[in-house]
Protein backbone atom coordinates (compact mmCIF):
# COMPACT_ATOMS: atom_id res chain seq x y z
CA UNK A 1 0.00 0.00 0.00
CA UNK A 2 3.05 2.12 0.56
CA UNK A 3 4.01 4.53 -2.52
CA UNK A 4 6.87 7.04 -2.86
CA UNK A 5 7.22 10.73 -3.65
CA UNK A 6 6.10 10.25 -7.79
CA UNK A 7 3.61 7.26 -7.19
CA UNK A 8 -0.30 7.72 -5.73
CA UNK A 9 -1.54 5.58 -3.04
CA UNK A 10 -2.86 1.89 -3.58
CA UNK A 11 -6.27 2.60 -2.37
CA UNK A 12 -7.58 -0.75 -3.95
CA UNK A 13 -4.74 -2.61 -1.69
CA UNK A 14 -6.26 -0.24 1.41
CA UNK A 15 -10.20 -1.19 0.94
CA UNK A 16 -9.41 -4.36 -0.11
CA UNK A 17 -7.37 -4.77 3.13
CA UNK A 18 -9.68 -2.41 5.46
CA UNK A 19 -12.57 -4.88 4.41
CA UNK A 20 -11.54 -7.99 3.85
CA UNK A 21 -9.47 -7.98 6.63
CA UNK A 22 -9.85 -6.29 9.37
CA UNK A 23 -13.50 -5.54 9.23
CA UNK A 24 -14.45 -9.05 7.94
CA UNK A 25 -12.63 -10.74 11.15
CA UNK A 26 -14.68 -7.98 13.36
CA UNK A 27 -17.88 -8.95 11.80
CA UNK A 28 -17.16 -12.47 12.23
CA UNK A 29 -16.01 -12.57 15.56
CA UNK A 30 -19.18 -10.30 16.45
CA UNK A 31 -21.53 -13.36 14.55
CA UNK A 32 -19.92 -16.22 16.24
CA UNK A 33 -20.19 -14.25 19.82
CA UNK A 34 -23.35 -13.16 19.12
CA UNK A 35 -24.87 -16.39 18.22
CA UNK A 36 -22.83 -19.21 19.21
CA UNK A 37 -21.13 -18.06 22.25
CA UNK A 38 -17.78 -17.64 20.84
CA UNK A 39 -15.17 -15.44 22.77
CA UNK A 40 -15.03 -12.25 20.74
CA UNK A 41 -11.74 -11.38 21.44
CA UNK A 42 -10.07 -14.58 20.57
CA UNK A 43 -12.38 -15.22 17.79
CA UNK A 44 -11.37 -11.78 15.78
CA UNK A 45 -7.36 -12.47 16.26
CA UNK A 46 -7.40 -15.57 14.84
CA UNK A 47 -10.02 -14.10 12.12
CA UNK A 48 -7.70 -11.42 11.47
CA UNK A 49 -4.45 -13.41 11.40
CA UNK A 50 -6.20 -15.74 8.68
CA UNK A 51 -8.23 -13.08 6.61
CA UNK A 52 -5.27 -10.41 6.94
CA UNK A 53 -3.04 -13.70 5.04
CA UNK A 54 -5.42 -14.46 2.96
CA UNK A 55 -5.81 -10.74 1.74
CA UNK A 56 -1.76 -10.52 1.24
CA UNK A 57 -2.42 -13.81 -0.96
CA UNK A 58 -5.15 -11.73 -3.50
CA UNK A 59 -2.94 -8.13 -3.11
CA UNK A 60 -0.08 -10.41 -4.53
CA UNK A 61 -1.90 -12.02 -7.20
CA UNK A 62 -3.21 -8.73 -8.57
CA UNK A 63 -1.99 -6.71 -10.99
CA UNK A 64 -0.48 -2.97 -9.94
CA UNK A 65 -1.52 -1.33 -12.76
CA UNK A 66 -5.35 -2.56 -12.78
CA UNK A 67 -5.49 -1.23 -9.03
CA UNK A 68 -4.78 2.46 -9.30
CA UNK A 69 -0.87 2.04 -8.30
CA UNK A 70 2.03 2.81 -9.66
CA UNK A 71 2.70 0.92 -12.97
CA UNK A 72 5.61 -0.90 -11.81
CA UNK A 73 4.57 -4.97 -10.55
CA UNK A 74 4.27 -5.51 -6.94
CA UNK A 75 7.12 -6.61 -5.04
CA UNK A 76 7.34 -7.72 -1.36
CA UNK A 77 10.75 -7.05 0.77
CA UNK A 78 10.66 -10.36 1.98
CA UNK A 79 13.29 -8.71 4.44
CA UNK A 80 10.99 -7.54 6.34
CA UNK A 81 10.08 -10.84 8.02
CA UNK A 82 13.10 -11.50 10.01
CA UNK A 83 13.12 -7.66 10.76
CA UNK A 84 9.57 -7.81 12.10
CA UNK A 85 10.65 -11.11 13.83
CA UNK A 86 13.23 -8.86 15.79
CA UNK A 87 10.91 -6.70 16.43
CA UNK A 88 8.22 -9.55 18.40
CA UNK A 89 11.34 -10.61 20.30
CA UNK A 90 11.74 -6.87 21.82
CA UNK A 91 8.13 -6.57 22.25
CA UNK A 92 7.98 -10.26 23.93
CA UNK A 93 10.80 -8.86 26.51
CA UNK A 94 9.21 -5.71 27.28
CA UNK A 95 5.89 -7.70 28.05
CA UNK A 96 7.92 -10.09 30.11
CA UNK A 97 9.49 -7.31 31.75
CA UNK A 98 5.90 -5.61 32.49
CA UNK A 99 4.24 -8.25 33.57
CA UNK A 100 7.21 -8.83 36.35
CA UNK A 101 6.14 -5.37 37.59
CA UNK A 102 2.71 -5.39 37.63
CA UNK A 103 3.04 -8.17 40.49
CA UNK A 104 4.06 -5.70 42.78
CA UNK A 105 3.57 -2.14 40.87
CA UNK A 106 0.51 -0.12 39.59
CA UNK A 107 -0.61 0.77 36.23
CA UNK A 108 1.64 4.03 35.80
CA UNK A 109 4.62 2.48 38.12
CA UNK A 110 5.04 -0.06 35.36
CA UNK A 111 4.47 1.99 32.52
CA UNK A 112 7.31 3.98 34.03
CA UNK A 113 9.55 1.46 34.65
CA UNK A 114 8.93 0.08 31.29
CA UNK A 115 9.37 3.20 29.69
CA UNK A 116 12.52 3.60 31.89
CA UNK A 117 13.92 0.35 30.46
CA UNK A 118 12.99 1.00 26.88
CA UNK A 119 14.95 4.38 26.62
CA UNK A 120 18.07 2.92 28.85
CA UNK A 121 18.37 0.21 26.89
CA UNK A 122 18.17 2.21 23.37
CA UNK A 123 21.03 4.10 24.68
CA UNK A 124 22.85 0.92 26.72
CA UNK A 125 25.56 1.45 24.25
CA UNK A 126 26.32 4.70 24.80
CA UNK A 127 25.71 4.69 28.33
CA UNK A 128 27.54 1.81 29.67
CA UNK A 129 29.45 -0.19 27.08
CA UNK A 130 32.43 1.99 27.11
CA UNK A 131 32.52 1.73 30.93
CA UNK A 132 31.59 -1.82 31.60
CA UNK A 133 34.78 -2.94 28.92
CA UNK A 134 36.90 -0.55 31.36
CA UNK A 135 35.92 -2.89 34.52
CA UNK A 136 33.62 -0.18 35.79
CA UNK A 137 31.61 -2.67 37.78
CA UNK A 138 28.24 -1.11 38.16
CA UNK A 139 28.06 -0.23 34.13
CA UNK A 140 29.13 -3.62 33.38
CA UNK A 141 26.00 -4.76 35.57
CA UNK A 142 23.30 -2.25 34.14
CA UNK A 143 24.42 -3.33 30.80
CA UNK A 144 23.77 -7.03 31.74
CA UNK A 145 20.41 -6.44 33.45
CA UNK A 146 19.10 -3.62 30.94
CA UNK A 147 18.12 -5.14 27.49
CA UNK A 148 19.97 -3.67 24.42
CA UNK A 149 17.06 -2.80 22.57
CA UNK A 150 19.32 -2.41 19.74
CA UNK A 151 20.00 -5.79 18.96
CA UNK A 152 16.10 -6.20 17.43
CA UNK A 153 16.74 -2.52 15.73
CA UNK A 154 18.28 -3.50 12.22
CA UNK A 155 16.60 -1.20 10.25
CA UNK A 156 20.26 0.47 8.77
CA UNK A 157 20.57 -3.41 7.47
CA UNK A 158 16.94 -2.41 5.51
CA UNK A 159 18.41 0.77 3.80
CA UNK A 160 21.34 -1.45 2.06
CA UNK A 161 20.79 -4.38 0.14
CA UNK A 162 21.86 -6.91 2.79
CA UNK A 163 19.87 -8.86 4.61
CA UNK A 164 19.89 -10.53 8.58
CA UNK A 165 21.56 -13.39 8.71
CA UNK A 166 19.51 -16.78 10.05
CA UNK A 167 21.96 -17.55 12.24
CA UNK A 168 21.71 -13.67 13.99
CA UNK A 169 18.22 -14.53 14.37
CA UNK A 170 19.39 -17.89 16.03
CA UNK A 171 21.21 -16.12 18.46
CA UNK A 172 18.56 -13.36 19.17
CA UNK A 173 16.31 -15.58 20.17
CA UNK A 174 18.25 -16.88 22.91
CA UNK A 175 18.39 -13.74 24.28
CA UNK A 176 15.41 -13.55 24.21
CA UNK A 177 14.79 -16.89 25.93
CA UNK A 178 17.36 -15.92 28.36
CA UNK A 179 16.24 -12.73 29.28
CA UNK A 180 12.30 -13.68 29.18
CA UNK A 181 13.39 -16.57 31.26
CA UNK A 182 15.14 -14.66 33.80
CA UNK A 183 12.17 -12.15 34.21
CA UNK A 184 9.55 -14.54 34.47
CA UNK A 185 11.39 -16.40 37.29
CA UNK A 186 11.33 -12.87 38.83
CA UNK A 187 8.12 -12.22 38.49
CA UNK A 188 7.12 -15.51 39.69
CA UNK A 189 9.22 -15.01 42.65
CA UNK A 190 7.66 -11.60 43.46
CA UNK A 191 3.84 -13.30 42.76
CA UNK A 192 4.54 -15.97 45.08
CA UNK A 193 4.01 -14.31 48.02
CA UNK A 194 1.48 -12.04 46.67
CA UNK A 195 -2.15 -11.99 48.25
CA UNK A 196 -5.05 -11.21 45.97
CA UNK A 197 -8.43 -9.95 46.88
Amino acid sequence: MAYDAYGDADTFSFGVYCLGGLLSAFVLGGFLNYFLQFRFVITTVIALVFLTTVMFVILLATEAETTGASATPREVDWRMIPATVLLLFAVLILTALALACSTRLDLLPTLAVCSGVLFLGLMSDWLFLERSQDGTWWASFFYTIIPNWQNFWLADVLSTKDSIPVLYLGQAFGYLVGYVGATLMVALWLFEDRELN
